[in-house]
């Protein structure tokens, strides 16, 4: 171990931050994951907003770990003053499994890239278009989903656990890294089972924390049974299903898989490769938008003149020839 080198909260496993959250939930007066945020420096008012989150244990240990000092060895001491030798004991597996800042060098995170690539997760190694995630009681509209987007016109390819997954592996480990290196979206059913699940909760955290600002679409919200949204997916626009009838869902299949990069065929979105439309360009500005309607209408005014112009010119002809023929007629009278 180097000099005064300690291991850091952050480089733990998601195993470790799994188990904290599992132990420190449940309402122990003094003893659960308020007392934690309050060692950690939270505020009272933080806790208050952190009680409405998901998972509030997972929300304070990723705020706390970004600071220089958030240490397990702290975070060890912060657990002996709240009165849980439980949690530590629990812990130690996965702290002599931690490893050491200077292990997290650069070359060692292409080499841990590279074993990643070469791990065996799903049976097929491939790149789907979106994750199911859902609880275990809706499981048949999980599988409804799966087989409608898969089947024709939209044939997207799907990732569900019970037949993707190749056996062997720590099941929490390989469904973090699925849904970030093997899929692009992730669709979550939602309903009062999944608000009480917590591997739902955690997969959609997962997709969460790749993309914390939504800058990327990582969640498509289904609300499939009525339930209290979660609050972190409330900022997210979600599809609703419970209320449709059947002349509305096809256009729910349709709208579902468009966000998974469906096209249909004949669509005016599809363009020419090397054609960019001005629409979706970045000089598709309101004030060029006006100068493109102008130009339209420009030419749409020189058309009109133009055949204007040609109609007169027609009636001219006419009647020029008409009157050539009568003066014809008289010379040969």
């Amino acid at each position: 171990m180097a000099s005064g080198e300690k291991k850091m909260v952050l480089h733990m496993s998601i195993a470790a931050h799994q188990l904290l959250s599992k132990l420190l939930r449940p309402k122990l007066s003094g003893h659960d994951w308020r007392s934690l945020a309050d060692c950690m420096g939270f505020t009272y008012e933080d806790i208050l907003d952190l009680e409405c989150d998901m998972d509030p244990v997972v929300s304070i240990i990723r705020q706390w770990e970004k600071q220089d000092g958030a240490t397990v060895e702290k975070l060890l001491l912060f657990l002996e003053k709240i009165e849980r030798p439980d949690v530590i004991e629990d812990l130690e597996p996965f702290i002599e499994s931690t490893p050491l800042p200077s292990e997290y060098r650069k070359s060692d995170i292409k080499e841990r890239r590279l074993s990643l690539e070469l791990e065996r997760l799903t049976v097929s190694d491939e790149i789907f278009d979106a994750f199911i995630c859902y609880a275990k009681e809706d499981r048949s509209f999980a599988y409804k989903i799966l087989t409608t987007l898969e089947s024709p016109p939209f044939c997207r390819k799907i990732c569900i656990d019970y037949r993707d997954y190749v056996p062997g592996n720590c099941r929490i480990d390989q469904t973090a890294k699925i849904i970030e290196h093997r899929c692009i979206r992730l669709i979550a059913i939602l309903s009062p089972n999944f608000t009480s699940s917590s591997s739902a909760g955690f997969q959609v955290r997962i997709a969460l924390n790749l993309s914390p600002d939504f800058q990327q679409r990582r969640v498509i919200p289904i609300l499939y049974e009525e339930c209290e949204i979660p609050e972190i997916l409330r900022p997210i626009y979600y599809l609703n299903y419970k209320d449709l009838d059947d002349c509305e869902r096809p256009h729910f299949w349709k709208r579902l898989a468009s966000s998974l990069g469906y096209v249909p065929k004949g669509s005016p979105q599809v363009q020419l490769k090397g054609h960019r439309s001005p629409y979706n360009s970045p000089s598709g500005s309101p004030q060029n938008l006006r100068k493109i309607n102008d130009t339209s209408l420009t030419d749409k005014n020189d058309r009109n003149k133009s055949s204007k112009e040609k109609k007169e010119r027609s009636f001219n002809d006419k009647h020029k020839l008409r009157g050539f023929n009568l003066l014809k007629s008289r010379k040969c009278q």
